[in-house]
């Protein structure tokens, strides 16, 4: 019902004026921060540009300039659980697991970031969880992707 665009912002200043009845905010407290525990980290996680995405089907040489998946530990958060730079991780929540190399970055400690929606991360549906989420940490000896 809003063929122009004057319509829809004369739609939208009666709207503003409004002084009919509100509903009340909602009265919850807020969590308080993850506390991840040992050989547990925080889940960090973001899609990057080139991933799994169905925009890239069909396109070998584009998907072939993707980054290469990798699960990012601080310095501390590796040597807490015995991983090195380049070698498996495997990151587990309530659904499964996510096995990718460790890049050894600069960050805070009890943290891990995973590529969301990368080939052999696909964290929504691999962990069960999202950005936030407490997940468990081993250094594994072959690479396993669920």
């Amino acid at each position: 019902g809003v063929p122009t665009l004057d319509a829809v912002h004369a739609e939208l200043g009666r709207l503003a004026r409004w002084t009919g009845p509100r509903h009340a905010a909602p009265d919850v407290a807020g969590g308080g921060p993850a506390s991840p525990g040992h050989r547990q980290a925080v889940l960090a996680t973001w899609k990057l540009m080139l991933d799994s995405g169905r925009g890239q089907d069909g396109e070998v040489h584009l998907a072939g300039t993707a980054r290469r998946p990798v699960a990012r530990l601080s310095p501390g958060t590796a040597r807490a659980i015995g991983a090195a730079d380049g070698e498996p991780v495997t990151v587990t929540g309530p659904a499964g697991w996510v096995t990718l190399p460790v890049a050894v970055t600069p960050m805070p400690d009890h943290v891990v970031w995973l590529p969301q929606h990368s080939p052999g991360s696909w964290v929504n549906r691999g962990l069960g969880l999202g950005a936030g989420a407490v997940v468990s940490l081993s250094a594994t000896s072959t690479e396993v992707t669920r």
